[in-house]
């Protein structure tokens, strides 16, 4: 019987899955959005290992902690630009409505999830810590709270409101005709 050493980044137990899956569990999640019951069967189908949710659940929150001074540095970043885009959408987890928190420049990214749409959320997120330059949002009034800064609407939220009101009032005429 011949038995190897365990590869580099492979912990010590009976059973223990390597740096490369743990590496790709991390990608559907992260950058497709997929659930975690479904990367688990994904994993499954493609390798035939049979991680758990919460494994994988675990190997999410290994790799944040790990880049935990990689966010800090691109907040900072983000804190610095002249021009910071900023913006929320809603999310479902686990059923509920939670809201997704966007601060971004045309390089850099950072998101929070939280289950507030407002200030608290906008707050624990930091995107306006330290912020003096532009803020282009949608004109939320949490944002506009937030006074070290100069804002600007964002030119595609203007134009999805002015689509809405046209598809909401066809017919409508938004001048006088001559």
């Amino acid at each position: 019987m011949t038995i190897a050493e365990a590869p580099a980044g492979t912990a010590t137990a009976p059973a223990s899955y390597g740096p490369n899956l743990r590496a790709w569990v991390v990608y559907p999640p992260v950058f497709q959005h997929v659930p975690v019951a479904l990367v688990v069967e994904l994993v499954t189908d493609l390798s035939g290992v049979d991680p758990s949710a919460g494994w994988v659940c675990r190997v999410l929150r290994e790799t944040a902690d790990v880049l935990a001074g990689v966010e800090k540095l691109i907040r900072t970043l983000l804190a610095a630009a002249h021009i910071l885009h900023v913006d929320e959408t809603g999310a479902k987890v686990t059923g509920a409505r939670w809201w997704l928190h966007v601060s971004a420049t045309e390089k850099l990214t950072t998101y929070h999830l939280d289950q507030s749409r407002g200030r608290p959320a906008i707050t624990n997120l930091g995107i306006f810590d330290g912020v003096t330059g532009i803020a282009v949002h949608d004109c939320w009034a949490s944002c506009n709270a937030y006074t070290d800064c100069e804002h600007a609407l964002c030119g595609a939220h203007i134009a999805r409101e002015l689509i809405a009101a046209d598809e909401t009032h066809r017919g409508q005429y938004w001048q006088p005709k001559p």
